[in-house]
């Protein structure tokens, strides 16, 4: 079974992940976190692909207090929207697409083009 991750953020995911790459079934984990951030999660490099444009900018402007509150949901979603298209673009064959919340609305679509991808 080929499993594809999407996942703007650092979550419960990076577990999934690792459970998943260590039984060979990970196809491939997007994620919108830039990799050196994730050096410590224990994946394998060449299963991860980072889209980290906005949701890097995001996270550091809320860690520094420089976003300001109103601009806060707007950017979080503009984060997983181009992190999504991102991935609808780019997906793998896979079985099962495995995404969290509004990470993986656009690449639903690819997916189940694909036969029997669920």
């Amino acid at each position: 079974m080929k499993v594809v991750q999407i996942c703007s953020g650092c979550f419960h995911h990076f577990n999934l992940a690792r459970q998943l790459d260590h039984r060979g079934m990970l196809e491939r984990f997007f994620t919108g976190y830039p990799f050196f951030m994730m050096r410590n999660e224990g994946l394998s490099r060449e299963k991860v692909t980072n889209f980290p444009l906005v949701m890097t900018a995001y996270v550091a402007l809320r860690r520094y207090g420089l976003l300001p509150k109103r601009a806060e949901r707007p950017m979080n979603r503009w984060g997983h929207e181009t992190l999504n298209a991102y991935v609808a673009a780019n997906l793998p064959k896979c079985d099962v697409v495995f995404a969290l919340s509004s990470s993986g609305l656009r690449a639903g679509h690819p997916a189940q083009q694909q036969g029997d991808c669920l």
